[in-house]
């Protein structure tokens, strides 16, 4: 990052410029509106300019402290992280960082890329941010962060790691659901049952039939986690049917017969059909089976 690199032990900065650069990076931050992205002051582009260029003009008069960083990130203005890394040296507050960390919560929750890759670029390590960076993936829905967070970044952490199963298994955005299912797949289907046995968690009438799916789809036996005895014969019971089938091989290729594509099943909604069976059709079944422990709960 160009700039000259200036002493982080100094005289203080006047405390009425320290105030005008954050009335002007908190007015910035209001003109900031969702999707953050490089352009996301577009709306009112004159007025953010003006802004950025008086912020500009304010840092080259104060010298790098603790505050000036974390203003710069409340303003989501990329151009003003970018003025303020090449007017004191990125350098400059790399070392203030390292004395007293700065919170990278402000562009983290918002998505803020252009930030967040100046930072990166900078030297700065967002390590740390890499699961709360996941939660927000999942909760803005956002492509771009997901390919921020993989390919530029280099982090892999699962999504089954951070986020509680209910919010992988329902409602995903379409660029979700192949991460997610082969975390799925992989995850459920490894022994020890966990955390398969946080998705069957209700045994009996509160397990929902998708979830029931999903564990069926990974192609392992399911008697650990549903029951400590099996279910209803399968002659009688289409559901218990299904889990005998999980405990061969020949029944195991039934059941990627009727239900080939496990990424198919993630798409779709808990009242759909599954394995042939409605939500109401397990129910009926799944209510009377005897249950092992239960491990939690999920919606």
């Amino acid at each position: 990052m160009p700039g000259k690199t200036l002493p982080t032990t100094q005289v203080a900065n006047p405390s009425h410029q320290l105030a005008a650069f954050r009335d002007l990076c908190s007015a910035l931050s209001r003109l900031s509106s969702r999707p953050w992205q490089d352009d996301a002051l577009s709306s009112t582009p004159e007025i953010a300019k003006g802004a950025e260029a008086s912020l500009k003009a304010l840092i080259s008069e104060l010298t790098p402290e603790h505050q000036l960083l974390k203003q710069v990130l409340y303003s989501g203005s990329a151009q003003v992280l970018t003025d303020l890394f090449g007017i004191h040296g990125a350098e400059s507050y790399l070392a203030i960082h390292a004395k007293t960390p700065v919170a990278f919560s402000e562009p983290v929750k918002r998505a803020n890329i252009a930030q967040l890759r100046i930072l990166a670029k900078a030297g700065f390590n967002l390590r740390g941010e890499e699961e709360r960076m996941m939660r927000q993936i999942r909760r803005h829905e956002d492509a771009a962060y997901l390919s921020f967070l993989r390919d530029e970044l280099g982090f892999n952490l699962g999504f089954m790691s951070v986020l509680e199963l209910s919010s992988l298994l329902n409602d995903l955005p379409e660029f979700l659901v192949g991460p997610i299912a082969a975390e799925l797949k992989e995850g459920l289907g490894r022994p020890p049952f966990d955390p398969a046995s946080r998705v069957m968690m209700r045994a009996g009438a509160g397990l929902r039939v998708k979830h029931f799916a999903l564990l069926l789809g990974t192609g392992r036996s399911l008697k650990p986690v549903l029951t400590r005895s099996y279910p209803a014969s399968p002659d009688i019971d289409p559901a218990a049917r299904l889990v005998y089938l999980a405990e061969s091989n020949h029944g195991r290729m039934e059941l990627a017969r009727l239900e080939p594509d496990y990424e198919a099943m993630l798409r779709r909604k808990n009242t759909e059909t599954f394995f042939g069976l409605t939500e109401d059709e397990f129910h009926t079944y799944a209510a009377s089976w005897p249950t092992g422990q239960s491990t939690g709960d999920i919606a």
